[in-house]
């Protein structure tokens, strides 16, 4: 498969979603002391799909968003009772796929990303203990570009620009050559063009 996530929980690698020609809502527990997989439940599991996020909160994977048509929708996923619990689509960012997550210690917050809407300066907070969403205010924030979302690490271009405080807001700040400029500010554009490519291609 490709296009899936992994997290480690301490004492196993978790691998869930993807696709392999198709979308995936399967996944498995891999456990490096006994070198053994062991497949996660489907019961309850989040519909099928690819290039969404993953966190590990300490006790739960919590799976969010994601392509296979544009998902708001996730789950939390136990490992120690291979269950899952769906996510609360209240007050949810809007659907979308190749966004970034980060878990805070108490929430895991999403921002950016590809959607049928402009999501690429939008976001919200997630508390797993309240199943409830906070939306994140973009006000003031250094909006840097038609694609400021994370791909691949939580960077908005293949030069390594991340958020609003990347190598396009450098070159503003530092007001470096404009042929170099240029070339900064276009590559977002050419990188969201080609996972708009890349998505149609899987989807026919």
């Amino acid at each position: 498969r490709r296009y899936h996530t992994v997290v480690w929980t301490g004492t196993e690698m978790v691998v869930w979603g993807g696709y392999d020609g198709g979308y995936l809502n399967t996944g498995g527990r891999y456990n490096p002391a006994t070198d053994t997989w062991t497949a996660t439940s489907t019961t309850n599991a989040p519909s099928a799909r690819y290039d969404h996020t993953a966190v590990w909160t300490g006790t739960e994977m919590v799976v969010w968003g994601g392509g296979g048509g544009y998902l708001n929708t996730g789950g939390r996923y136990n490992p120690s009772t291979d269950t899952w619990t769906a996510t609360s689509t209240t007050n949810a960012p809007s659907a979308r796929s190749g966004h970034t997550a980060v878990w805070t210690g108490a929430e895991m917050i999403v921002w950016g990303g590809d959607g049928v809407i402009n999501t690429s300066y939008t976001g919200g907070r997630y508390n797993p203990s309240t199943d409830s969403w906070v939306t994140i205010s973009h006000k003031n924030e250094d909006y840097s570009g038609p694609d400021n979302h994370g791909f691949g690490g939580g960077c908005s271009t293949p030069l390594g620009g991340c958020g609003g405080s990347g190598a396009i807001s450098d070159y503003r700040k530092n007001n470096e050559s404009p042929a170099l400029g240029m070339v900064m500010l276009l590559l977002p554009v050419f990188w969201l063009m080609c996972r708009r490519i890349i998505r149609a291609l899987l989807q026919t």
